[in-house]
């Protein structure tokens, strides 16, 4: 499998010390692939955590173990769903008596769908997460020139962000290159093959 963005983090405690978190984002153009995409990510948790094994945790030391999160961001989702975030993660149900088990021995995946629209009016506000839902209907959508980009990004309070917006737009322009490549590539093979 290949990853978008998987990074570790290091998250200051307040008595002191630190938790380390495992954090994969996807950015998912199409909202409906074929398959759920909450399984996919189910089968990425798995993979980020069983990579784990060796590193943070062992046969000996289970609770090691470091949770793993999943953020998907749609950028082209309905309409409908534009705003809507989803958190999927564990929970425990006592099914006969009390007994009450550690959080962190069971909770070590979670998956967040943050579902937006490339064609939200930029002029309505979302009713919460405002401040980071349009930058992203911004950062993630080619309809906007670069110049446009900087300034809505200003207003959200991103100063210094030129260079990561020519990037997104480089990657915008590559991602399209790459998955028309890869439809050529398709055909060309279906066209053998048939």
């Amino acid at each position: 499998v290949e990853f978008d963005y998987l990074c570790c983090i290091n998250l200051p405690q307040d008595d002191g010390t630190m938790k380390r978190i495992y954090l994969d984002v996807e950015i998912q153009n199409v909202e409906n692939p074929g398959y759920a995409l909450l399984t996919r990510g189910n089968d990425y948790l798995s993979r980020i955590i069983t990579s784990q094994n060796g590193k943070e945790y062992d046969y000996r030391n289970y609770d090691g173990m470091k949770k793993a999160y999943v953020i998907w961001i749609l950028p082209q989702a309905a309409k409908k769903r534009d705003g809507h975030v989803n958190r999927i993660s564990s929970k425990l149900e006592n099914i006969s008596g009390s007994t009450i088990e550690r959080l962190e021995s069971y909770d070590k995946g979670e998956q967040i769908m943050v579902s937006l629209n490339k064609d939200h009016d930029i002029k309505d506000k979302y009713e919460d997460s405002d401040w980071i839902k349009t930058p992203l209907v911004i950062f993630l959508n080619n309809t906007y020139d670069l110049l446009k980009k900087k300034e809505i990004m200003k207003e959200y309070g991103f100063e210094k962000i030129e260079k990561e917006v020519k990037k997104m737009c480089n990657l915008g322009k590559m991602i399209a290159r790459e998955n028309i490549e890869k439809g050529l590539v398709q055909g060309q093979k279906r066209k053998i093959l048939n």
